[in-house]
This record gives structure tokens, sequence and C-alpha cells, in this order.
């Protein structure tokens, strides 16, 4: 269990307490009450059984009533584990306990934000969307995903509370004339990299589409195009490219360091 003070918290944000377990009960019920229920009716004579058991038959009878309850015995004492799983987001750190322990990271050490939302269509059928975020720090990796009551609020904190500290970073980097790298992306003085390609920040445009981050050219066509997944801190590096090319456009100069703002 991380030790923390109240004061390293700061004001409460939002709590999101993790709910899928409810689901996956409701699912081990099935696994365990089909079963019995059939066994039940098969008592009592509602089912009848046929009088054709070869060894396939008997195999598949066995994996339905024995193997069903087991899995769902598994699914419910898994679960039972995150019963009192919750994070709590406060203005300086969140609280994050998983499995039953607990955990304090504070925002001044997170190094990156990852994200992931899909959304599968079946069919034509539009699916469950799912989340994921990773939040990476020096104590190692903390996952939060859908599972979690409140996950946009949550996802919103998550990326406002990570910008306000990885974004400085990155601008104190850029004034020192220093490469800094998104995952297959970078940003550097002289606009974005991507496979040893370099886009002007006048000409460039970042944006987020259907689970992609796209730069653009002033012709719409794509510079590059990476599934957000895969670029650390997405949320960032699209809110300084927006800021880039409005300095650049609006007659400043991004090469020059003086002119990069830290805040």
């Amino acid at each position: 269990m991380t030790t923390y003070r109240t004061a390293d918290l700061g004001e409460a944000l939002s709590e999101h307490r993790f709910t899928l377990g409810t689901q996956v009960r409701v699912i081990a019920f099935v696994f365990v009450g089909g079963p019995i229920l059939m066994l039940v009716l098969m008592a009592i004579g509602t089912m009848p059984l046929g009088d054709d058991w070869g060894p396939m038959a008997c195999l598949g009878t066995a994996l339905f009533f024995l193997g069903m309850p087991a899995l769902g015995i598994m699914l419910w004492l898994q679960v039972r584990k995150r019963d009192h799983d919750v994070v709590r987001i406060y203005d300086r750190g969140l609280v994050h306990v998983d499995h039953g322990k607990e955990r304090f990271i504070a925002w001044a050490d997170v190094d990156s934000l990852t994200s992931e939302v899909k959304q599968t269509v079946r069919n034509g059928f539009p699916g469950r969307v799912t989340h994921r975020y990773s939040l990476a720090s020096g104590g190692g990796i903390a996952t939060f995903t859908h599972g979690f009551e409140g996950v946009e609020v949550l996802a919103d904190l998550l990326r406002r509370k990570t910008s306000e500290v990885i974004e400085p970073r990155v601008q104190k980097d850029l004034i020192a004339k220093k490469k800094v790298a998104f995952g297959p992306l970078s940003l550097s003085l002289r606009g974005i990299g991507h496979e040893k390609k370099i886009l002007h920040w006048r000409a460039a445009v970042a944006r987020f589409d259907e689970g992609n981050l796209v730069v653009e050219r002033p012709d719409g066509s794509a510079f590059a195009r990476e599934t957000i997944a895969s670029v650390p801190n997405a949320h960032v590096f699209v809110e300084l490219v927006a800021r880039m090319h409005a300095r650049a456009i609006g007659g400043g100069d991004p090469e020059n360091p003086d002119e990069v703002s830290e805040g």
C-alpha cells in the first residue's frame, strides 16, 4: 500500500467505482444456474433424456454440467477480488485501489497517458464502446477501462490533469531545441516528424478521426496517420500542434525558441 498524506491530495474532483463486476456476476449466475435448472427439469421429467448416448453425447453433457458451473465459479471468484476497486481523482493526483491494493499517483510523477477507445460493428450493427487508458509513471502503469463508472468523465480528467504537467515539459524541451517523441511521431522547432520526414508548422494540422490521430497538409492530404493507442500523450500532441500552427500562420516563428511559450 502506497502511503500518502491528506495534504498531498488537494481538492477531491471525482470518484469512479469498478462496476463491471455486476455484469460478470450475472454471467456467472447463468453459467452455474443453467445446468442446475436443467438437472431439476430432467429429474421431474419435464425434459426427458433420449436413448442414444454415444461418447460425444456423454462428453458434451459432462462439459455442460461440470465445465460451465466451474467456469461460473471461477468468474465469480475473480470479480470478487475487485469488489472494492475504485479511482479517486484529486487536484494533485489520484488514488487507485486495484484488486484490493491502494496506490497514490501524483500528477507530477506521470510520464504519459495512452488512450484507446474502440467500438466493434457486427453485421452492420454498432457494438459496445470499450475504453482503455494507461497511465505510466515511475511506479509502473495503472490501467483504467470501461469497467469504471463514468469512464468518460474519468478520461476527461485524466487528459486535463496530465496535460497540465506534460505540456510544460514538452515546451521546455522544445525551447532547448530538443526533439520530443510521441511514439511514431515527434515534435521539434522545425515541425512534426514522421518516418524521417518533417512537416513545417505552417502546413500542419492534427486531429482525431475514428480511433486515429491524423496529421494533414493544407490540401487535406494525410502526412501521417497513426492509431491513437500508438501515440502516448496524443491529447498533448494535438493541443501543441494547434498552438504552434496558429503561431506560425499568425506571423510568429516557431523555430525561434524565444517564441515558444511555457504557459
